[in-house]
């Protein structure tokens, strides 16, 4: 029974020994070089719509891409769930493990990635409110409205309004920081009287905030909150029947259930043209989020840089290229430029919702 057992194992030694030794090999014959791009996204948690949306424009961005191409193109998606610690690991696999030649991201992620790019001279390319944080970060590029223009057209619309007192609850971000510098000094500016409440990240009462903006009795509440924190005041502002109107500068675009929104304005960036979000709606399921056409943008003007030069690019060369760009045709259906900062300005518009539906004014 012994040697029955043993020359059964032979045999099976034997039979895998000759499968791996002798099976055959399977290489590509595709003889062009490949760009690695990562992509550091919330594709999970709290984010995740946001992620997901921007995930399926660049699979849609990598399925344009002309048979003929110089090179081949590869996405690889990390998820960072919107947790910075988890965005610099990324960021870290992404450079060390996966060899990419340039990576994407968007909100905060992009931000505290920036010292590292510097590093390892790897071009970062973004979508997050803030500017600030990317002067003098020669390799981190930001594709959205800077918020010193975001906070003019702000008190633009309300002056327009005849607004004269705003209590604005903003949380504690980097990004949100500049925000309220800039709205602290350009409100009493122009005559507006400004109270502001800062919170953190993963509050899930708001009430006392809110009785607090109750006996102010401003004219306008502005919310800069990502959900689901967004929505949670919404709902307990409306349970105690709060009744002054609510703004915001983007955030409002962002959120699903829009019915305790209706007929509220305010400021956002240009987020899609109307062919893109037809060629977005035929390509996937999802509803499409913020900085889906941009992180987009930023995946076409990578291409458009390889696809210019014969030889595979350094890191560095791709970002001195990247501040070369000029009236690139952007999916916002603007042209687009990269400026001595590298941010790429988007225009802004203001909004109102209607029948839950966010519609230009």
């Amino acid at each position: 029974m012994k040697k029955i057992f043993l020359i059964i194992i032979c045999i099976v030694a034997v039979a895998v020994f000759a499968f791996f030794a002798f099976r055959p090999t399977y290489q590509s014959t595709d003889p062009r070089p490949v760009v690695r791009i990562g992509a550091s996204l919330p594709l999970t948690g709290d984010l995740a719509a946001l992620g997901q949306s921007v995930k399926a424009g660049l699979v849609m961005a990598l399925s344009e891409i002309p048979a003929d191409s110089r090179y081949r193109y590869e996405i690889i998606f990390e998820d960072d769930r919107y947790n910075m610690r988890k965005a610099i690991t990324n960021t870290h696999r992404l450079i060390s493990a996966r060899r990419v030649n340039a990576i994407l991201y968007m909100f905060d992620s992009s931000i505290v990635a920036a010292p590292i790019l510097e590093k390892h001279r790897i071009p970062g390319m973004g979508c997050t409110w803030g500017a600030m944080p990317f002067i003098g970060m020669e390799y981190s590029f930001n594709h959205y409205s800077r918020p010193k223009a975001q906070v003019q057209a702000f008190i633009e619309m309300l002056q327009a309004r005849n607004i004269k007192s705003v209590a604005a609850v903003m949380q504690n971000s980097a990004s949100i920081v500049e925000m309220r510098e800039y709205l602290e000094q350009f409100a009493p500016q122009n005559g507006i009287e400004l109270s502001v409440t800062n919170v953190n990240f993963g509050v899930k009462d708001y009430r006392i905030d809110i009785e607090r903006i109750r006996q102010q009795n401003p004219d306008i509440v502005m919310l800069q909150l990502l959900d689901p924190e967004l929505g949670i005041f919404i709902k307990q502002a409306n349970e105690l029947n709060l009744n002054i109107p609510l703004t915001s500068i983007d955030e409002f675009a962002h959120i699903v259930d829009r019915s305790a929104l209706e007929g509220s304005v305010f400021v956002t960036s240009l987020s899609g043209d109307d062919d893109f979000r037809a060629r977005f709606a035929e390509h996937s399921n999802l509803t499409m989020k913020s900085c889906t056409a941009n992180i987009y943008d930023n995946f076409k003007i990578l291409v458009s840089i390889y696809e210019s030069s014969d030889r595979k690019l350094t890191g560095t060369e791709v970002k001195d290229r990247l501040y070369q760009i000029r009236d690139f045709p952007s999916a916002l259906g603007v042209n687009i430029s990269v400026d001595e900062d590298g941010i790429i300005d988007s225009p802004l518009i203001r909004v109102r919702i209607e029948n839950g539906q966010v519609v230009r004014e």
